[in-house]
This record gives C-alpha cells, sequence and structure tokens, in this order.
C-alpha cells in the first residue's frame, strides 16, 4: 500500500488533482462517502461493512493525527485546526440512489439540501454509479474520489474532469490477463461480462488489447446481474464457441451462480481455464458457495488478476492497525453490531486499503485548499 511509503505515497498524486478543484471554500470540511451494503434489497456480507468501516477508521485517524498506517510526515502536513467532518451513504448499489446522493450533498435541491455542501464525494463502489454521480458533481465543481471504482471509461476527463481514484483502473488488470494469455501460448478466449459500465468498459478494453497482442476473442457474452437466466444463456453460448479459456468479469454476489450454471453447461471445472478480476477473493467465493469442497473443484484452474492494495509489510502493518482500532469507531447504524466487535473478527479485505487512502486524500486535498494562516 503506497500511502506507507512517505516518498511515493499514492494518496498524493490524487491530491494534486483534486486540490485544483476545490475552489469552495467552507469554515467545516466535509466529505461524503457512499459505501454499497446491499443490492436488490440483500446484504453483501461483512466484507462490504468492513470496506465501510475502513473510511469511518481513516476518518478518526486524519481527526486524532494516528499515524500508525500514513507516514507522521504526511500527517504533519494537516494544519493544526484542521478537522473533517464525514457523512456515509449506501446506495443500495442503485445509480439513482448515488445521484440523489450527490444531488442532496452538493446542494442542488436546495429543499432537501444538506446543511453544508460537502468538498469532496467519495465513492461510490459501482462504476455504473459513479459515472452519474460525477456527472451531477460537475455542476457544483465538486471532485469525486473513487476507491473502488476501476472502468477504463471514468479515466476520460472530457467527460469525468472532476474524477479520481485511488485503485487503478481496470485497463492494468485487463493488461495482464492478456499478457497471460499470450506468455502461456494461448491465441484464444471468450469473455463472460456483468452487462453496466464496469462490464462493458473491461469487455471493450480486454478485445483491444487482444488485437494489440494478436489474440482472438472468440465469443463476449454479456449478463444481467441476479438473472440467473441471463447467465444461463451466456455460459451456453461461451460453451458452443468452444474456446476453453475464459475471462470472467463479474460481481462477487453473483460468482455462486456463475459457479453453479457454469458446472450445469459443463464449461468449468477440470479442463478449463477460468480468469477472474474483482469478482472477490476464492476464499469468499468457497463460503459463499454453501459446499466449499464442490466449489473447490469448480474453481480448478482459476486464475486472478487485480490490484493489490498491500505489499510487502504494509498489509501486517495495516491489519495491526484495523485489529487494534477502538470499536467505537464503527459505531454506525449501517454496519449494525461493529460496535461488538464483528467487523474485526477477521482482516479487512485488501480494498479496505483503497478506500482508506481516498479518505486521506480527500482530506489532504481539502486541507491544501485552504487559506494560509492569516489570509
Amino acid at each position: 500500500m503506497a500511502f506507507l511509503r512517505p516518498q511515493a505515497w499514492r494518496g498524493l498524486s490524487t491530491v494534486t488533482i483534486l486540490c485544483c478543484l476545490l475552489g469552495h471554500v467552507h469554515t467545516e470540511r466535509r466529505i461524503g462517502i457512499q459505501v454499497r451494503l446491499t443490492a436488490d434489497g440483500r446484504p453483501l456480507g461483512t466484507e462490504r461493512q468492513q470496506v465501510a468501516a475502513s473510511t469511518l477508521m481513516a476518518a478518526r485517524h486524519v481527526n486524532d493525527r494516528i499515524s500508525t498506517i500514513v507516514p507522521p510526515e504526511v500527517v504533519a502536513l494537516l494544519p493544526t485546526d484542521f478537522k473533517l467532518g464525514w457523512e456515509i451513504r449506501d446506495t443500495f448499489s442503485s445509480p439513482q440512489v448515488g445521484v440523489r446522493d450527490a444531488v442532496d450533498w452538493t446542494g442542488l435541491e436546495t429543499e432537501n439540501a444538506a446543511e453544508q455542501p460537502v468538498d469532496i464525494i467519495i465513492g461510490a463502489i459501482r462504476s455504473a454509479v459513479t459515472g452519474p454521480v460525477s456527472l451531477v458533481a460537475q455542476v457544483t465543481n465538486t471532485p469525486v474520489l473513487s476507491y473502488w471504482s476501476t472502468s477504463a471509461a471514468l479515466s476520460d476527463k472530457a467527460i469525468y474532469p472532476n474524477f479520481a481514484r485511488t485503485i487503478p483502473p481496470d485497463s492494468v488488470s485487463a493488461f495482464g490477463m492478456v499478457n497471460i494469455i499470450a506468455d502461456v501460448g494461448w491465441t484464444s478466449f471468450s469473455v463472460l461480462f456483468i452487462d453496466d459500465l464496469y462490464g462493458v468498459g473491461y469487455s471493450q478494453e480486454l478485445a483491444s488489447l487482444a488485437g494489440n497482442l494478436g489474440l482472438t476473442v472468440g465469443t463476449a457474452q454479456r449478463y444481467t446481474s441476479g438473472d440467473e437466466d441471463s447467465i444461463r444463456n451466456a455460459m451456453t453460448n461461451v460453451k458452443q464457441a468452444g474456446i476453453r479459456v475464459v475471462v470472467v468479469i463479474a460481481f462477487a454476489a453473483d460468482m455462486s451462480a456463475i459457479l453453479r450454471l457454469s458446472e450445469q453447461s459443463g464449461t468449468s471445472g477440470r479442463g478449463w481455464i477460468w480468469i477472474t478480476g474483482d469478482a472477490g477473493d476464492p476464499f469468499s467465493v468457497l463460503d459463499d458457495s454453501g459446499d466449499r469442497a464442490w466449489a473447490a473443484e469448480q474453481l480448478h484452474g482459476w486464475l486472478q488478476v487485480q490490484p493489490a492494495a498491500f505489499a510487502g509489510e504494509n498489509g501486517p502493518r495495516f491489519q495491526r492497525a484495523w485489529l487494534s482500532e477502538p470499536r467505537a469507531t464503527f459505531n454506525h447504524s449501517l454496519l449494525g453490531n461493529a460496535a461488538d466487535g464483528d467487523l474485526q473478527a477477521s482482516s479487512c479485505p485488501e480494498i479496505c486499503g483503497f478506500a482508506y487512502d481516498a479518505v486521506w486524500a480527500a482530506a489532504m486535498a481539502i486541507s491544501k485548499s485552504l487559506p494560509a494562516e492569516g489570509e
């Protein structure tokens, strides 16, 4: 996690982008944090709550000047009297809800506006939510900083001039995927992808990179999240293509259904190579399946390519801070029984590092936009 190296803290490059966008100055500094805890009325599990909790941990570390993760040299850059206020909301995986929050936080709708507009919006998680949120936030020149939205389309500054992120875009992971395929000697592959901004953009990036390396995309099949019929149809078409190397761009919540339906269609298990992006870590997929032995057999031959927030000693250092964080930090209605210690019963997933970075990058950017003392 780059924020642990004082000379190359990843967040500082994001700060440079954001601080130039902060033209409005308020007496109290506030951020709005968007998280994704539910989808289609279903809770998405403890890991999503842990990611949300990591943003609250970061906010406390900013306000209390805690340097157990961010180096003291960086913490010392914050003005002495700087404090960061925040509000955290669940987008329910919905672009409409995300946009409603952005309208509220930026003061565009005066009747239901927040008491004071936020300086930066942190989030969202889904690229399909972050895109429209960024467009709405542009009206008030409010920056949007995401820790999980990876669609390469969001890098287009002509459309999203106020957008930044602490996580690398999908083009980085896609580059790794196609190079693995080429280096092994495979010449073609199929793609199964979710039908939204994230999945469509990822699929297009894969096709472009494949062409540059002389690889062929045999078929690219889209599916609708939570719709087993669409997954089944897509898997049938993948099998008919006859290519046993499949790149899967999916949500973690869909992985159990994908595994089950791929077994029914005869497109997984031994003899098949599946390559996934950030579709949940394998251990979570095993746990969610309800039958670890069966899921392990289906996952045989799977590769996962995704950005890593932790490297070397950075991971253990972050986890020590996470496990020792006072429970009161997580005392929020969105996090259920977090104050009882449920969230700290296990390590925080890697995405927590990017989320933690985002809050610190926002704090640094806002503090750099403040007038100097005496002005």
